[in-house]
């Protein structure tokens, strides 16, 4: 059950009232006065007889009013002292009044509701069954409560009626009795006097009752929203009705002032006119009064809905008047209200539907984002695993380089390409654009220096191949600027410039060169083959050599100020005292205080080249041992070879020169562990699978060499001389039909050499 709080709080006064000035404010206090004491009484009737009986009993309280109002024009118009029939009038007319009006109406109107009488009418009945104690009870369906809103909203007329109906039966005997006991003339003037009283009465109680049924006709509107029932509102009266009623009633109190000056006697006393005036005036201020409150409570109601709606919210507006024109007003603002809220509903509606396909795209976006990320995370490590190690030894030349692109993947690229002829061959390029475009041609760049180098020596004729290359392969418009070195073991050096900058040299004497020639970018025109150049130099011991891309000088500080050619001059000079990797990390450290906070728009790279006199000499000897395996001298090869890898451990190259010597000196179990020791089995290549298979087969080791030779197929499938060890292992193990499937399989049948010796 729900509270009927705004029963239980009386009714509302207009709103503002407390704080308005003057005459106004002060009539304002004395209407919250008079309200708020009609309120207390109808609660405590409510909350402790019946709902319909706290109705009737507040509006028959003003029938005591409308009665002395009426005693004083009968007392100064009907001539009882002519019949001496007034004591028996009075007689008979208090008795109705206490045996027929006041029982009558109170019955009628659930007076004794709480002993289980009911009213006379089955909506008052209605009413009382779902406002019990001033609580309003849930709806059992729609239907009851549709039902009760419409037995509230004809609880005035029901009022009304009443009013009508038990004045009327005290009335009739009255008069009759005068009539037939007293003079014509009396009984008309008491016809007409009691009848115009209960015109007066009537219309007081339905105002009074409009007024108090009120806040309860509104909750349940309010319930009927909250619970999505459907309903209409009913008017009885209009504003200009009640309008003409009032005036219809001054018209009476004129009249009937008229006829006591016409009909009175000479008795009556000169102050019942002056009292029947302001009797008058009272009375039509009383009704004004719930008059005008009704309609400004309405009025209040339309505004606050009116703001509600333009504030965004619903705009409900439950009106607790029943006059025609502010029901119509209310139909038609509750009629935009719902218009407005349609709008709005399908503005939110397409909004979230809207939104939603928004976050739908945008999972998505962000899915395919972080499929992207991964992608290019993987493409980073792609594109970092075929740039050399940033800390290396090729050789003769030990180089420092760094590598660090805007995005994940980049367009900067270098290399080093080791040549037939024991040269040494240093690129660094810069490939036009950024991101993915960029690091795809980066790669195509690789694979078509690699096939250069391999067929060209002159640093010319290998920017023509890549020339060639790239504009047969590369469609897009992307090209490149390169710098190429070619450093010989006697470290005279011949480059080309392909429209990349100069490159700095740093002697160690203190020194400082730029080597550059001329020549037109990489993969842009084939004209470009005419236009580069070659040129030579010669490096000395401890000499270094800076190549760098754009990233490195055009990077810009917060303040804009670029980093440099004439920074990075100084730099590589005042390094040339400390380690090749000290001085790179003095490169890195002040290129990125220049450029702190500042956002770069480049990638950046630079690559550092020394030629170490050890390295140079450790070179020769590699030479001298490859000649020594060359010349089938396989034993001197592994101790010259031993002697080398005690200085240069970590080249995997020589490492697997030794065991190619060992196995040729019959030193099978050596080579084996050799391999075993110093090439890890996560980093051994499919020829080092096969190397170590020999070992294992020359060795006896036949099931172990059968490993091996599975791995290196696994790695290159189809390696012949793997296959080779593979069927000889399984002959030796007596696995005949093992190795004629092999055989099958792989077509070991057409391998060379089988039948050939059994050792390698």
């Amino acid at each position: 059950m729900k509270a009927l709080s705004e029963i239980e709080k009386g009714i509302k006064p207009p709103l503002g009232g407390e704080h308005r000035p003057g005459l106004e404010g002060t009539l304002r206090r004395v209407e919250k006065f008079f309200v708020r004491g009609l309120a207390q009484m109808f609660n405590f009737i409510t909350r402790h007889v019946s709902y319909t009986f706290g109705v009737a009993f507040v509006t028959s309280f003003g029938g005591m009013f409308i009665a002395a109002y009426i005693a004083l024009f009968l007392s100064a118009t009907v001539h009882f002292e002519n019949t001496g029939t007034g004591e028996s009038f009075v007689t008979l007319f208090t008795a109705l009044v206490f045996l027929v009006y006041i029982p009558g109406y109170y019955l009628h109107f659930g007076v004794l509701h709480r002993l289980g009488v009911p009213c006379f009418n089955r909506g008052l009945n209605f009413i009382n069954a779902y406002v019990d104690r001033a609580r309003l009870k849930e709806f059992s369906c729609g239907e009851d409560a549709t039902a009760l809103l419409a037995a509230v909203e004809r609880l005035p007329v029901e009022n009304m009626k009443a009013a009508t109906i038990y004045p009327t039966l005290v009335m009739v005997p009255t008069v009759a009795q005068e009539f037939a006991t007293g003079s014509p003339y009396n009984a008309v003037i008491l016809l007409a006097g009691i009848s115009s009283a209960i015109f007066i009465y009537v219309f007081l109680t339905y105002i009074a009752a409009e007024l108090l049924t009120g806040d309860l006709r509104r909750l349940i509107k309010r319930q009927c929203v909250a619970c999505d029932i459907a309903f209409s509102e009913s008017f009885t009266f209009s504003i200009r009705k009640k309008y003409l009623f009032i005036s219809f009633l001054v018209l009476i109190a004129m009249t009937e002032l008229a006829l006591m000056f016409f009909f009175g006697s000479g008795g009556t006393h000169a102050a019942v006119p002056v009292l029947f005036v302001a009797f008058s005036i009272a009375l039509v201020a009383i009704l004004l009064f719930f008059y005008l409150i009704s309609i400004e409570q309405s009025l209040n109601e339309i505004e606050s809905a009116a703001v509600d709606l333009g504030k965004g919210g619903k705009g409900n507006l439950f009106l607790a008047g029943l006059d025609r024109e502010l029901i119509m007003v209310s139909r038609g603002l509750v009629s935009a209200a719902y218009e407005v809220n349609e709008i709005r509903q399908n503005l939110e509606r397409k909004v979230d539907e809207r939104t939603a396909e928004l976050n739908r795209v945008l999972g998505e976006l962000r899915e395919r984002d972080r499929k992207l990320q991964m992608e290019l995370s993987i493409a980073s490590n792609v594109q970092r695993g075929i740039l050399p190690p940033e800390n290396a030894r090729f050789g003769f030349i030990r180089s420092a380089s760094h590598f660090r692109s805007v995005g994940k993947v980049g367009g900067d690229y270098y290399d080093f390409f080791p040549m037939e002829d024991g040269s040494l061959a240093a690129l660094i390029a810069d490939v036009s654009g950024h991101g993915m475009p960029a690091a795809l041609v980066s790669a195509m760049v690789k694979i078509s220096f690699t096939d250069a180098t391999r067929r060209f020596i002159s640093p010319r004729d290998i920017l023509r191949a890549v020339n060639d290359n790239l504009l047969k392969t590369v469609k897009t418009e992307e090209y490149l600027t390169a710098f190429l070195l070619v450093i010989s073991p006697d470290l005279a050096v011949t480059y080309s410039n392909a429209s990349h900058r100069r490159v700095m040299l740093a002697r160690k004497s203190g020194e400082f060169e730029e080597w550059d020639t001329a020549g037109f970018m990489v993969g842009a025109v084939p004209e470009a083959n005419e236009s580069y150049e070659e040129r030579r130099g010669v490096l000395g011991y401890g000499d270094r050599v800076l190549l760098y891309t754009d990233g490195l000088v055009e990077a810009r500080s917060i303040e804009g100020e670029q980093f440099g050619e004439e920074r990075l001059r100084a730099l590589l000079l005042d390094s040339a005292d400390q380690g090749l990797g000290q001085a790179k990390m003095r490169i890195i450290e002040a290129w990125e205080r220049h450029t702190r906070d500042a956002a770069v728009a480049d990638d950046m790279t630079f690559l550092l080249l020394e030629a170490d006199a050890a390295a140079v000499d450790a070179s020769r000897s590699r030479s001298f041992a490859e000649r020594l395996y060359a010349n089938g001298k396989p034993v001197q090869a592994a101790g010259e070879i031993e002697r080398i890898l005690a200085e240069e451990p970590g080249d995997q190259g020589l490492h697997r020169l030794l065991v190619k010597s060992l196995l040729k000196a019959g030193q099978s179990e050596s080579a084996s562990e050799t391999l075993e020791r110093l090439i890890p089995a996560s980093a051994r290549s499919a020829e080092d699978w096969y190397l170590l298979a020999a070992a294992r087969f020359n060795g006896g080791r036949y099931r172990d060499a059968i490993t091996a030779a599975e791995e290196s197929c696994r790695i290159e499938p189809g390696r012949k001389q793997s296959l080779r060890v593979w069927e000889l292992s399984l002959e030796r193990l007596g696995m005949h039909d093992e190795a004629e499937r092999l055989r099958e399989r792989q077509g070991v049948d057409n391998l060379p050499g089988r039948g050939a010796s059994r050792s390698w």
